[in-house]
């Protein structure tokens, strides 16, 4: 009899035995998949961080006064900033000159004179151009123009794009894209421009082209 009541216990715990066996597989095969599940998504973040390309901002500084990186060309009415960006001026009153003291600047007297810069600026997005005028702080004095194929057209930017910040410095914003840039004198104020800082960004942004 009392064999009998421990061949039946033993069948009892052999049973309850197996079911937790299974239990447990199941959780061990459920956290496998789990975990392979992790890794793989984990991969794949990974991944899309290594081949999607950042999007990279950086400002460039010309200033017409520095005593380093710059070369005038004949007659002052061209600049060489860092062997790889040229100003060249046209029109009778452009010339890079000291205006105000020792400071040498883009200085435009006459209606019509003007700069273009070359070649184009990679992912230019937007200018400040910094100058002293005579005249109310509202009122630009200049025109700007971008050139996308190396100067064989030219588009005007409207107004909209030009700002003043009342800080001596005209902000524009520009369709990103590798653009070449002419800075036109509108009248016949005095202005010298300073110094010039272009803002790039290497995103995969499209450009706009304003009506």
């Amino acid at each position: 009899m009392q064999d009998l009541y421990f061949r039946k216990k033993t069948r009892k715990h052999l049973r309850m035995s197996k079911k937790v066996c299974t239990f447990a597989a199941d959780l061990n095969k459920y956290s496998r998949q789990y975990m392979g599940r992790n890794i793989f998504s984990t991969a794949v973040l990974v991944l899309l961080s290594v081949f999607t390309p950042a999007c990279c901002a950086a400002t460039i500084v010309h200033n017409f006064s520095s005593t380093t990186g710059r070369y005038f060309g004949e007659g002052n009415t061209s600049c060489t900033i860092n062997s790889d960006t040229v100003y060249t001026c046209t029109g009778s009153g452009a010339v890079f000159a000291s205006y105000g003291g020792s400071k040498i600047t883009l200085y435009m007297k006459e209606k019509d004179d003007c700069v273009t810069i070359s070649p184009a600026i990679e992912n230019l997005t937007e200018m400040k151009i910094y100058y002293s005028r005579t005249a109310p702080l509202d009122e630009y004095h200049i025109e700007v123009y971008i050139s996308t194929d190396n100067g064989s057209s030219w588009t005007k930017l409207p107004a909209s794009r030009l700002s003043d910040s009342r800080s001596w410095y005209v902000k524009v914003l520009v369709p990103k894209n590798n653009n070449m840039v002419r800075i036109v004198h509108t009248d016949d104020t005095e202005i010298a421009i300073s110094q010039i800082e272009y803002s790039t960004s290497d995103c995969n942004c499209f450009p706009y082209f304003p009506e």
